[in-house]
């Protein structure tokens, strides 16, 4: 058997724990489910879409700020019994948000306790374990793993509703809850104590000089920073707005959340397929690539014909999926392996900050210009920009660092 293909098959556990313990992390449930609550409780509890945009904020604006932390916590003490912790969390706020008053104030406290207290079940301690094991099919393996958000972001608009449509919307979020509760176990029971035992592999990394510098003080780190966070600032909230987008345009709800499962298929199949191409091809070129054709298809939504939505559902959906999985992959290459969780996790909050942000300010450009016009041809153009800075990355360093 050949020695990449051989990662994979001694690797096995760790990549469908991963899988699924991704699948329920607190970042993709809420990105990939707050389109269809946010339709109910606007329609059962009259709150705005800029209110309940808030809830966006405070979910992802706490994850950004614990981030770094848990990342560091997780070099030092491995990631497993963080993770546990974390699921254990998740599924209480989950049950809680479905059981107590429904007033705005808590609703938003609660989604942001859930943030404070699951921020260790996101993709920051899964992606560290896989790059501390995978060297030649690691943007393979980081696709596989990363797959879960695919998975959660085809089946959360086709199942949902539903659930939604039955039960109302605190039966969906106890099906949440039950949901980290079915798919966390057996993901931690595939993990199982030796994935904090296994010891971080040695990768390539800048020279000594260099990557004892601080973050703050590479200028890489600033292009990687603007380059990931473009995106998200501009394009990451549009998941949250197709929905509603498609609903403006009269389509009806079940067939808006069917053009949105397209997004899903697109995630998943943007992280499969770019965690191939990047490890044959340079990553930073891929993403640049792919930033493109993330633009076009924005540009595509502002003719308002339903059937072009089609294909720009799908350029959202790819991006979208594509970005994580670069990004975990370029920082295991352009940084030390043995830093990974604290460095991760400064970009990962990056990301979620802008991410924070998106929905928020593509809400209150449509309320000013009464369209979603507007921000489609300025989200456009910053994507341009992020494919720009893309390719201003420089080659990998080849000279191997001790981990």
């Amino acid at each position: 058997m050949r020695a990449d293909n051989a990662e994979l098959a001694r690797h096995w556990r760790l990549l469908l724990g991963s899988t699924l313990g991704i699948c329920v992390s607190s970042s993709a449930l809420f990105y990939y489910t707050s389109s269809v609550f946010f339709a109910e409780l606007n329609h059962a509890l009259g709150w705005s879409r800029s209110e309940l945009a808030l809830a966006n904020v405070v979910h992802t604006a706490a994850i950004a700020l614990l981030s770094p932390f848990a990342g560091r916590f997780m070099d030092r003490h491995g990631i497993r019994a963080p993770i546990v912790f974390s699921l254990c969390a998740q599924a209480a706020c989950y049950a809680a948000i479905a059981l107590l008053p429904a007033t705005l104030p808590l609703f938003l406290s609660l989604q942001a306790l859930l943030s404070l207290l699951g921020v260790a079940a996101t993709p920051v301690g899964y992606s560290r374990a896989i790059s501390a094991r995978f060297d030649a099919k690691r943007g393979l393996a980081l696709g596989l793993a990363m797959s879960g958000l695919g998975v959660v972001a085809i089946l959360a608009p086709l199942v949902l509703p539903r659930i939604v449509e039955a039960v109302g919307w605190r039966g969906g979020y106890l099906s949440l809850s039950a949901f980290v509760v079915l798919l966390g176990a057996p993901a931690m029971w595939l993990l199982g104590p030796e994935v904090d035992r296994t010891p971080v592999r040695p990768a390539a990394a800048p020279a000594q000089a260099t990557h004892d510098l601080p973050l703050h003080r590479r200028p890489l780190f600033w292009l990687l920073i603007a380059a990931f966070v473009l995106p998200m600032l501009f394009g990451s909230g549009y998941i949250v707005h197709f929905i509603a987008m498609m609903r403006d345009r009269g389509l009806s709800a079940t067939e808006a959340g069917t053009m949105a499962a397209l997004i899903g298929v697109a995630v998943l199949l943007g992280r499969l397929v770019t965690g191939l191409l990047i490890d044959h091809l340079f990553a930073p070129r891929v993403i640049a690539v792919v930033m493109l054709l993330f633009a076009g298809g924005l540009l595509l939504l502002t003719t308002g014909h339903p059937m072009l939505a089609l294909p720009a559902a799908f350029t959202i959906g790819f991006a979208m999926g594509a970005e994580l999985d670069v990004l975990a992959y370029l920082v295991s290459r352009y940084f030390p392996i043995a830093r990974f969780g604290r460095t991760y996790g400064v970009f990962y909050g990056a990301l979620m900050a802008g991410g924070a942000c998106s929905a928020l300010l593509i809400a209150q450009l449509h309320a000013r210009t009464g369209s979603y016009d507007v921000p489609l041809v300025l989200s456009a153009a910053m994507l341009v920009l992020a494919a720009a800075l893309f390719l201003l990355a420089p080659r990998f360093p080849s000279s191997p660092a001790s981990s």
